[in-house]
Order: structure tokens, then C-alpha cells, then sequence
């Protein structure tokens, strides 16, 4: 399960120090979150079918964890719908700051990550502009802003400051120019949080 998990979702693995997948998001298509939901409903069935008379306590209580735990992420994916209702459902997976933050490798290396998750925003960027549904409510358009347009701001003026000292010119090119793709995807759906609030609902659904 937790391989597949790593798979599916590489940002868990990445913060759990699991640096092979670095510079990896997820897939968030409709259609990747359906393939999700339908991963997240096997795993539950396989964990399931496990008897539960039949296991000790410490395996008992991992079953029962586990199932706990997949309890949960379906009721917000599938039961609430926060991927195509809540910008906030897409809050860790757009996070870089395992990149930024954390000293597990030299800058150049991490810069190489940091320039391979830059190059994936875009593209997720759009993936979620076309699964929220609109109109969406006044809080929810504010926290898309907040949570988009910031780290916007962030990835413009901070985080190259970070690796400033990484003197390969090579590795400094690719980490802007995907930068500054991000960070226009990033500025564009902030716009377009901004433009639906215009005509946003008090509703909280």
C-alpha cells in the first residue's frame, strides 16, 4: 500500500525524505483523482479482507488504522468533493519547501529537484483550474489567492535566493527558465481566483 501510495502521490514520499521522486506531483486530472479514489477503495477492501479474529492486537490495530485512515481520504475526495470544490485540497502537493528547506543534499543537487517540481507546475496548475467548479464560494476564491499567488510571490523572489551560491551557470538556466513558466501559471490562476470572486456565492457547500 505504501508503495503504490509513493507512486500515486510522489509529494508524500518526497517529504518523507524519499528523494528518488523528487521533483514529482501528482497526476490531479479528473480523471487521475478518479483512478485515486478507485486505488484508495482497493486498498480498503484488501484491508478488510484480512480477519480480524485472526490477528494479534499490534496487527489488529494497523488493520484497523489503515482502514481508518483510507476512511477518511475517501470521505473527502469522493463524499465531499473537496478536489473539485476546495482549492485548499491541493494546499501539500503544490509545497516545495522539502526543496528549499531541508538540508538533505547539497544545493546543486536540490536545485535539480527544485528546477524538475518547477517544470511540473504548469501543468498541474491547469489541471486544477479545470476541475474546480464555478462558481465557487467568496473564502474559497480567497484562499486559492492566498495559496497560489503567494507561493507565486515565493518562488519569484525567495527561492532563488536560496541558490544563489550554486555557481553552475548550466544548472541556474534550466532552475529560472522552468521558473519563470511556474511562476506565470501560478500569477495566471491567482488572476482567475481573483475574477471568480467577482462572482462567487456566500454558499458553503
Amino acid at each position: 500500500f505504501l508503495d503504490s501510495t509513493y507512486a500515486a502521490d510522489p509529494v508524500i514520499a518526497v517529504n518523507l525524505g524519499l528523494h528518488q521522486y523528487d521533483g514529482r506531483l501528482a497526476d490531479l486530472s479528473d480523471a487521475g483523482i478518479k483512478h485515486e479514489i478507485a486505488r484508495l477503495h482497493a486498498a480498503r477492501a484488501q484491508a478488510l479482507a484480512f480477519d480480524s479474529a485472526t490477528l494479534d492486537p499490534a496487527h489488529r490495530f494497523d488493520r484497523d488504522y489503515l482502514v481508518g485512515v483510507l476512511n477518511g481520504q475517501l470521505f473527502w475526495m469522493e463524499k465531499a468533493e473537496w478536489p473539485w470544490k476546495n482549492p485548499q485540497y491541493y494546499g501539500t502537493e503544490f509545497d516545495p519547501a522539502p526543496y528549499v528547506t531541508r538540508d538533505y543534499a547539497p544545493l546543486p543537487v536540490r536545485l535539480k529537484a527544485m528546477t524538475g517540481w518547477a517544470r511540473s507546475i504548469p501543468g498541474a496548475v491547469s489541471q486544477v483550474r479545470t476541475n474546480l467548479r464555478t462558481p465557487m464560494p467568496e473564502t474559497f476564491a480567497d484562499i486559492g489567492r492566498i495559496q497560489f499567488g503567494g507561493l507565486a510571490s515565493f518562488l519569484e523572489k525567495d527561492v532563488p535566493l536560496v541558490f544563489a551560491s550554486v555557481k553552475d551557470p548550466a544548472l541556474q538556466a534550466d532552475f529560472h527558465a522552468a521558473s519563470a513558466e511556474a511562476v506565470k501559471a501560478l500569477k495566471g490562476i491567482d488572476g482567475w481566483f481573483a475574477a471568480e470572486r467577482q462572482h462567487a456565492t456566500q454558499a458553503f457547500p
